[in-house]
């Protein structure tokens, strides 16, 4: 988590050491504005980051914001923003205080995890489709799960063969063994 802090009367931009880790840049190139600070943040985003910034300021309200950066090594990385308006009154802001939380890796592994389930989406797919009897086995070689094929073509159906050994009832005098 980095927190930061922006002063309105200097238009001061202060960061603690994890920000400048978050950003991936040298304490000597924290951003001295908001402008500067600002072109970190994802082109796609930007907009949408900068509205809910001045926003929250014109209302001297918090501050939420979810949005991509791009460090200095051009890495994308995910960050969740909290910020809180300080001000005297109604109109006058002193600065701005918040934190920065990298999602990055929260992202990562939702976007892993929705490519596998499509995958095996895809998988399950073909397997129900199959014209080709398949059969899922159990680790002591009883079913476990047949396909529609396998139902069609052994007449027996998902039912009749979960926890049965295929021996059970598909040898006989006509089959090879």
């Amino acid at each position: 988590i980095g927190v930061w802090q922006y002063e309105f009367t200097s238009e001061k931009i202060i960061w603690d050491e994890q920000m400048c880790r978050l950003y991936a840049i040298p304490d000597e190139e924290i951003p001295v504005n908001l402008k500067e600070w600002f072109q970190f943040i994802h082109p796609e985003d930007r907009e949408m980051a900068i509205n809910e910034f001045h926003q929250a300021n014109k209302l001297h309200d918090k501050y939420e914001a979810e949005y991509r950066i791009l460090t200095t090594s051009n890495k994308e990385k995910y960050i969740r923003s909290f910020g809180q308006v300080i001000s005297t009154g109604k109109n006058h802001s002193l600065k701005f205080t918040g934190i920065n939380i990298d999602l990055t890796d929260q992202y990562e592994a939702q976007q892993k995890l929705k490519e596998s389930k499509a995958e095996n989406e895809f998988l399950a797919n073909i397997v129900q489709e199959s014209d080709n009897a398949i059969l899922i086995f159990n680790p002591d070689l009883t079913i476990n799960w047949v396909n529609p094929a396998f139902e069609k073509i052994s007449g027996y159906t998902l039912k009749e063969s979960i926890g049965r050994s295929p021996e059970e009832f598909l040898v006989g005098p006509k089959t090879d063994t």
